[in-house]
């Protein structure tokens, strides 16, 4: 139908905040970064394709646009007041990777990548990420991310801090 086809063009970029869409692989990642720093779920997933796999530490894969959506709400609600600055963006064709360091509370629950589910810690957490983006036609389809999961899991109490000896 045509409203479909509508819907599938307006996928084709990232727009944020009503503004234009662009095409061009830095700024794709760019919004969307901005999108996951204003908690808005409707521009972050402006910024994916339907294609789209991502891939989180802790052997987390996820498939197609519904199933980034799910683990976008999920983390949305287990942190709202998630911030990511970002610290460098370097771009080779259609790649994109982004250093940058992410922070919030965990205020919601949480799932692992084992499908364990945690209750929230209230307890923050920060952490440098490395994120590696692929971006086709205006939008991301692909997004692996690497990060010190078990310093992660220590900030918010989920594993045990060191002992020193």
């Amino acid at each position: 139908t045509e409203s479909r086809v509508v819907r599938q063009a307006a996928r084709k970029s990232c727009r944020l905040n009503g503004e234009a869409p662009v095409a061009e692989p830095r700024e794709v990642v760019k919004r969307l970064f901005d999108a996951w720093n204003v908690r808005d779920l409707g521009a972050v997933m402006e910024c994916v394709g339907d294609d789209v796999v991502q891939n989180l530490p802790g052997g987390f894969h996820s498939a197609g646009r519904a199933a980034y959506r799910g683990t976008a709400e999920m983390f949305l609600t287990a942190y709202p007041d998630f911030n990511a600055t970002i610290l460098a963006t370097y771009v080779d064709g259609d790649t994109v990777v982004t250093e940058y360091r992410e922070s919030a509370t965990q205020s919601g629950e949480l799932r692992l990548a084992t499908g364990e589910i945690k209750q929230p810690s209230g307890r923050p957490y920060s952490v440098e990420c490395v994120a590696i983006h692929k971006v086709r036609d205006g939008v991301i389809t692909s997004e692996t991310h690497y990060f010190d999961r078990h310093a992660f899991l220590q900030q918010l109490g989920l594993v045990p801090e060191p002992t020193s000896a």
